[in-house]
């Protein structure tokens, strides 16, 4: 993770619309923030023979393996797209979800709680979603 000019370690814009691009014919699995989405998908969406050539795909594109691109793309969607508690709560209700399914994923995914996630924002939560996934991007 490269330092801006102000030394802080947040990330610049440039890093994570790289990945994002990189990722882009992938993002339609992500777009309905399902804390479940599956490679299956990502493999029919790609029109890939099977897992092992998903695999091959991200290694091509330099992105992490799809369950750690998964976990962390939904969480940065998450924090954008919700401002409060009651947002997430309300949104998963309104899907037939219990709101605790999401706060689960991202505690058992990140090993922070939603409040610790929301108060920095969003890109506080892509800088880690970077570090997550950094050996891979190079």
């Amino acid at each position: 993770m490269s330092r801006n000019a102000v030394g802080s370690d947040q990330p610049k814009g440039g890093e994570w619309d790289a990945v994002m691009t990189r990722c882009a014919p992938l993002l339609p699995v992500f777009a309905d923030l399902r804390s479940n989405v599956r490679a299956e998908e990502a493999v029919r969406l790609l029109k890939l023979p099977d897992e092992k050539a998903l695999t091959r795909w991200l290694v091509l594109h330099r992105l992490p393996p799809f369950r750690r691109l998964r976990v962390w793309i939904c969480v940065v969607l998450l924090v954008e797209r919700f401002d409060d508690v009651s947002t997430l709560s309300n949104w998963a209700m309104k899907r037939g979800q219990r709101p605790s399914v999401y706060y689960h994923f991202v505690w058992r995914e990140t090993a922070r709680a939603w409040g610790d996630l929301k108060k920095p924002g969003p890109e506080w939560v892509r800088r880690h979603a970077l570090n997550a996934w950094s050996s891979f991007l190079t």
